[in-house]
């Protein structure tokens, strides 16, 4: 029991730290440059599949990358927080299940972006 709690907390964590990575990415150049600027010459692509005039109040390339790059640095924070601080987890653990759903929902609307590229 103790080495699946061990697995899961791992996991758990290297995950966070990816999307929070990947978060940062979009936002800003804080991780690097060059893939900032890639992600935001991709998120102009990326607008013209989704047609966001049509279903997002985000009406440009730039509003689009933000909010997914929000979204992961907060559910990053909350897959995190638990992990780093212990006495936190009854705060943040409830919010698990809807922040695993939100990124579920982000994954899928990026495959799915990808397939439509091919």
């Amino acid at each position: 029991m103790m080495i699946a709690k061990v697995i899961s907390g791992g996991l758990g964590f290297m995950i966070g730290a990816v999307f929070l990575l990947a978060g940062l990415c979009k936002i800003g150049d804080y991780v690097s440059a060059e893939m900032h600027e890639q992600m935001k010459e991709n998120f102009e692509t990326y607008a013209k599949i989704w047609a966001l005039e049509e279903i997002a109040p985000a009406r440009s390339a730039d509003d689009f990358r933000m909010a997914v790059g929000i979204a992961e640095i907060f559910c990053a924070i909350v897959l995190l927080l638990p992990r780093v601080y212990y006495l936190l987890s009854f705060l943040v653990v409830p919010l698990g299940f809807v922040v695993n759903w939100v990124l579920v929902v982000v994954m899928a609307g990026g495959g799915d972006t990808h397939h439509k590229l091919e």
